[in-house]
C-alpha cells in the first residue's frame, strides 16, 4: 500500500474577507482630486504624487562606472596569469561597455528607443 503524505489543506471557514478589496488609495488623495477649480485639480493631483525610484542615473555617474568596469577589465587581463584570463576580461568589459551606451543614450536624451520631447 502506498503510504500518503498530504496534509490537509486549511480552510477560510473562520477567516472573514476584506470588504473593498484592491488598491488602497493613500490618505489624502480625495481631497487632492476634488480642491480647487475643475480644470487645475488634475493637473495639481499629478503635480503631488512623486514618482518614487523612477529617477533615472545622471549620465556623468554611468560613464565613471563604465570606465571602473573597463578598468577592471584591463586589470584582469594583465594580472591573471591563467589560461582562462580572457573569460573575466570579455566580462568586465562588457559590462563596461553597457554602461557606457546607456550614458551614452542618456546624455543624448534617449529613453527606451524613443526620443525625449
Amino acid at each position: 500500500m502506498r503510504a500518503s503524505y498530504r496534509l490537509p489543506m486549511p480552510t477560510s471557514r473562520g477567516r472573514r474577507r476584506k470588504s473593498g478589496g484592491g488598491r488602497r488609495r493613500p490618505s489624502g488623495s480625495a481631497e487632492r482630486a476634488t480642491a480647487g477649480p475643475s480644470g487645475t485639480a488634475q493637473s495639481r493631483r499629478v503635480e503631488d504624487v512623486g514618482a518614487v525610484g523612477r529617477r533615472p542615473a545622471p549620465p556623468v555617474f554611468l560613464a565613471l562606472v563604465g570606465v571602473a568596469w573597463i578598468g577592471a577589465g584591463v586589470i584582469s587581463l594583465v594580472a591573471l596569469h591563467a589560461g582562462w584570463k580572457l573569460v573575466p576580461t570579455i566580462a568586465f568589459c562588457g559590462v563596461g561597455l553597457l554602461f557606457l551606451r546607456g550614458a551614452a543614450a542618456r546624455a543624448a536624451g534617449v529613453a527606451g528607443g524613443t526620443a525625449r520631447r
